[in-house]
């Protein structure tokens, strides 16, 4: 699913400015695991966002910056404020997505309209600095937003940190990594590590 930019902290995924070459596919029971252990926390840090949101009809984009999905899923965003004042934050994306018709999410084929698969993914930010100042609840599920993309036109995604932080300084994807799994038309792995895979047919 999901790395495709845009630098919010709570950026929807799929960063296709990452330069990482294609490696070898790890094995599905790795990339799980590195999905439940990619965290940006340690013991004593203070947690001081736990929500969710539920998102409909957003695109996700491939390596190239194509357009190949349109993707349902449930976001968890959780955000700890560390000893010295600085703040991290972990994503954890999990749903569904619909191809459309087009290049496939590593460009090196192509995919139909109307392949249906799953994805779950991490995504964990860098340490930054900011003023936190939530104007939203900080805990709990914070409602369902339809972004309403529809292919390569554009769409418009809020840009969560305004809505916990002021003044951030220093904020980035630190690392990532997404699995796409659609049974009989290929799994794709993307990852700050590199991009295996691919979806086809």
């Amino acid at each position: 699913m999901r790395v495709a930019i845009f630098l919010v902290l709570f950026f929807v995924i799929l960063l296709q400015t990452v330069n990482s070459m294609p490696s070898l596919a790890l094995p599905q029971f790795e990339v799980s695991q590195q999905i439940t252990q990619i965290k940006c926390h340690a013991i004593g840090e203070k947690e001081i966002v736990s929500v969710a949101e539920n998102i409909l009809n957003d695109n996700d984009s491939g390596i190239t910056g194509n357009t190949w999905a349109l993707d349902n899923y449930t976001k968890e965003i959780f955000i700890w404020q560390h000893q010295d004042g600085s703040f991290c934050a972990t994503m954890v994306y999990h749903g569904q997505f619909t191809t459309l018709e087009g290049k496939s999410p590593l460009g090196n084929s192509t995919i139909s309209n109307g392949i249906n698969g799953t994805f779950k993914g991490t995504l964990i930010t860098t340490i930054f600095n900011a003023t936190f100042s939530p104007k939203m609840s900080t805990n709990g599920t914070i409602g369902t937003f339809d972004y309403k993309c529809s292919g390569n036109v554009a769409c418009t995604k809020p840009n969560l940190i305004d809505q916990f932080f002021t003044n951030s300084l220093g904020l980035d994807i630190s690392r990532y990594v997404f699995l796409y799994h659609t049974g009989t038309h290929g799994i794709f792995q993307e990852s700050s590590n590199g991009h295996s895979g691919d979806i086809m047919g």
